[in-house]
Formats: structure tokens, sequence, C-alpha cells
């Protein structure tokens, strides 16, 4: 999962469909934006490599036709939720874009 501001979509993505025809969208993601989240361990862009919260998806999976909130997928999710509490609480200025310089 992944999400834009409105003004990232548009400097990184809008316009570039013709660029996802018969390509696999996860290897387009890796390739584009991995080089731009780190260099040398430094932060070189303002794509935050995470969410800063464990996104809650509610409804049935029409595949598998299962729950996402009931049971073994409610309880992964609530661990996950809990972790990340704690990952933002020792690490906060991971979820900041880093400033452009220019």
């Amino acid at each position: 999962m992944f999400s834009f501001s409105r003004g990232g979509y548009e400097r990184l993505l809008l316009g570039r469909y013709p660029e996802l025809t018969g390509i696999i969208l996860e290897k387009y993601f890796f390739d584009r934006f991995a080089p731009l989240i780190e260099d040398k361990g430094e932060r070189v862009s303002r794509i935050i490599p995470e969410l800063a919260y464990v996104p809650r998806i509610e409804g049935i999976g029409a595949f598998q036709n299962m729950n996402y909130m009931k049971g073994k997928l409610r309880l992964i999710y609530q661990i996950r939720s809990i972790f990340q509490f704690f990952k933002r609480t020792l690490r906060p200025g991971r979820w900041r874009p880093a400033v452009e310089e220019g």
C-alpha cells in the first residue's frame, strides 16, 4: 500500500501511464522510487519509506472470502499497530519528509 500527496502524485505519476503498459507495477515502483528514498543512508527526497500508521482495512476479500478484521487477521493488525506506535515514539523523524535544499 502506498499513498501520495496531490503534489507528489502530479510530480511523480501524472501522465506516466504509457510507461506502465505491460509491466509489473511492483517492479516499476521499486525501480523508480527505491533510489529516491535513500542514497548512502541519507534521504534524498520527500519520500517517506513507510506509513506512520498501520492502515485499517475493513471488508471482505473477494478472492478468499475472508474478513480482514476478524480472528487472526485482526490480531495481526493490532500487533502491527502496537509495534508501529513504538517505532514512531523511538524514531519520530523517520516519518517527516527530508528537507529539500534549493
